[in-house]
């Protein structure tokens, strides 16, 4: 005795339990042979569509519920006391690194206090009570204005209910150090203003 592939799926009860329309096999089988004429053909795919589109529909409605209801998921921002912005590539520019950290460091913040980052989309995570950015480039993507540093008198500027002051970039301080001097001001008026 010879088993077949629906005898199998019998046994699994795993045969499906819809079966084919007997139009549509009806069709399946005239295209099939290879003696039918194409016009013959056709007229059987027709009437299995006049039979498709004529058979009644059900519209099924669902009941709505609160479960039903799916609200996005919104993650909750870190709250941090300092947000620290500088756009900077970790692993090529050392130098500016060791300036910034140095820099951190001079204005006594506790580890805890502050939050740094490099890349842009990392200011969502967070919700800062304030913020230093590190260059005018960093400052144009973040407060969405083009800044010069001699229109940083009006600091401090406001993002996201947050208080945020402009600082020159590390690299700017190690190729000009004479603006040194500047950034200090800048960071001491911040933590004096928190």
């Amino acid at each position: 005795m010879t088993m077949t592939r629906e005898d199998i799926l019998r046994e699994l009860e795993l045969l499906p339990v819809w079966t084919l329309h007997p139009s549509f096999k009806a069709a399946q089988a005239v295209s099939s042979s290879t003696d039918t004429h194409p016009a013959e053909v056709l007229a059987v795919t027709q009437s299995v569509l006049e039979e498709a589109t004529s058979m009644p529909t059900t519209e099924v409605t669902l009941p709505v519920t609160q479960d039903t209801i799916i609200e996005p998921v919104v993650e909750a921002k870190v709250a941090v006391t300092w947000l620290l912005y500088c756009p900077l590539d970790v692993a090529t520019d050392q130098e500016a690194l060791a300036l910034l950290h140095n820099m951190v460091r001079a204005m006594q913040l506790l580890s805890t206090e502050y939050q740094l980052i490099h890349k842009l989309e990392g200011l969502a995570r967070y919700q800062p009570a304030h913020m230093l950015i590190f260059g005018l480039d960093a400052a144009h993507a973040v407060l969405g204005k083009a800044l010069m540093f001699e229109d940083t008198k009006e600091q401090p500027y406001t993002y996201a209910e947050s208080h945020c002051w402009v600082v020159h970039h590390p690299t700017q301080l190690m190729e000009n150090p004479s603006l040194k001097r500047e950034a200090w001001h800048t960071m001491c008026a911040a933590k004096a203003f928190a």
